[in-house]
């Protein structure tokens, strides 16, 4: 329970990070890239009958245990099994291929990536790209804005690159504010407001 109660803290907190009206497919990945590294941390601490990692657990075993190396022998196995089934599916559920991970970086990253981030062949992307990249101006405006403030920006001079970027950025990246939305609906719908019909609105 120690154990499980430490996990669903730091699954919470990812949670979270996911929420909110300004949240990208960015911010996203950079959550569960950041979620699954730890993952492979504690597995790999387990192997060394390390918990420290998990607070609470550490603490309960601290207090309660006289024979702490029988008792982590009999646990740790159990831990590192279901931390390596709950990396199976985050990997499930957030499948990730190098292409996307190549096209965020050259959305976060653009003045830092190798030039053949955009292929050759990618015309005229590769030409606005070239444009781009050699201007030093640029650069600095980067460094002083978000990345869809950026790209909303380049949108008149690289259309193409600008529309790529943008169509990651502003795309839902969870669920939250559909969520948001049904419950806000659910919650006009009171008890005295039954015959509110918003069949139409929410299709």
């Amino acid at each position: 329970m120690n154990y499980l109660a430490d996990i669903f803290a730091e699954l919470n907190s990812g949670n979270l990070q996911l929420q909110g009206r300004n949240t990208t497919v960015i911010d996203a990945h950079h959550t569960v890239t950041a979620f699954l590294g730890k993952l492979r941390l504690w597995i790999r601490r387990l192997e060394k009958g390390v918990i420290a990692q998990f607070p609470t657990l550490d603490q309960f075993v601290e207090e309660n245990s006289h024979d702490t190396g029988s008792l982590l022998q009999t646990i740790n196995k159990e831990m590192s099994d279901h931390l390596k089934g709950l990396e199976t599916s985050m990997h499930h559920y957030f499948p990730e291929s190098d292409q996307e991970t190549d096209t965020l970086q050259w959305i976060i990253h653009p003045f830092s990536v190798p030039d053949d981030a955009i292929h050759d062949d990618d015309f005229p992307a590769k030409e606005e790209w070239i444009t781009m990249r050699a201007n030093e101006a640029l650069k600095i405006e980067f460094q002083n804005q978000n990345a869809d403030s950026f790209w909303i920006s380049r949108l008149p001079d690289s259309p193409t690159l600008s529309k790529r970027a943008l169509k990651l950025l502003v795309s839902f990246s969870t669920t939250y504010l559909c969520e948001k939305g049904f419950s806000t609906v659910l919650g006009m719908k009171t008890k005295k407001r039954t015959r509110l019909n918003v069949a139409n609105d929410a299709r």
